[in-house]
C-alpha cells in the first residue's frame, strides 16, 4: 500500500497538484510507520519517500526544503549503501546549486557523481548528469564545455527516446556552438 500512496503522490506532482501530492505522501508515510523497522525494505522505503518529497519541493521551487530532503536522502542512502539513490539526490542538489548560482558546489557534486560506478551503469542518470553539467557551464559562459556536455547529454537522451530533454540539449548546443 505504501507504494500505491507514493505513486499517487508522484502522479499529483506530475499534474502539479501539490496539495494532493502532500496528502498522498502523508498517507503513504502513515502506512510506513506501521511497518517493522527491522524490515530490510524499511530504510529503502523511507529513503524513497524522502526523495519523492524532495522532488515535490523542487518542482514547487521551494529549494530550501528540497535541499533538506535530498541531504537526508544522501545520508540515509549512504547508510544503507544504496549508491543509486545517492546519485539521484546529488543530481538534484547540483541542480539546486546551479539555480542558486552556487556553481562551484554544483560542479563538485556533478563531477563526484560522474565517477561513481552506478552512474555509468544508469544511462538515464548519466544523461541527466551531463545535462546538468551543460547547464552549469552555460551559466559560467564556458561555451566550449557547455557545448561538449550538451552534445553528450543530447546523445544520451536521444538513445533513451527522451525527445523534450534531447531538444533542450540541442538548443544549448546550438547557443554555445563556436
Amino acid at each position: 500500500m505504501h507504494h500505491l500512496g507514493q505513486n499517487a503522490a508522484l502522479l499529483r506532482i506530475y499534474q502539479k497538484q501539490y496539495k494532493d501530492a502532500s496528502s498522498w505522501f502523508h498517507r503513504a508515510e502513515t502506512l510506513l510507520e506501521k511497518a517493522p523497522v527491522d524490515d530490510p525494505e524499511y530504510s529503502r522505503l523511507r529513503t524513497i519517500s524522502q526523495y519523492n518529497r524532495g522532488l515535490m519541493y523542487y518542482e514547487q521551487q521551494n529549494y530550501a526544503k528540497a535541499e533538506r530532503c535530498f541531504q537526508e536522502v544522501i545520508k540515509s542512502s549512504q547508510n544503507i549503501e544504496w549508491e543509486r539513490a545517492t546519485l539521484y539526490a546529488q543530481n538534484f542538489m547540483a541542480e539546486i546549486a546551479i539555480k542558486q548560482n552556487r556553481l562551484d558546489e554544483a560542479e563538485h557534486l556533478l563531477l563526484i557523481g560522474l565517477t561513481m560506478p552506478a552512474c555509468n551503469q544508469d544511462k538515464l542518470r548519466l544523461a541527466c548528469y551531463k545535462c546538468s553539467l551543460a547547464r552549469l557551464y552555460k551559466m559560467r559562459e564556458n561555451l566550449k564545455e557547455a557545448y561538449h556536455w550538451a552534445k553528450a547529454a543530447q546523445d544520451g537522451f536521444d538513445r533513451l527516446g527522451m525527445k523534450s530533454e534531447a531538444e533542450e540539449m540541442q538548443t544549448i548546443s546550438e547557443l554555445t556552438a563556436t
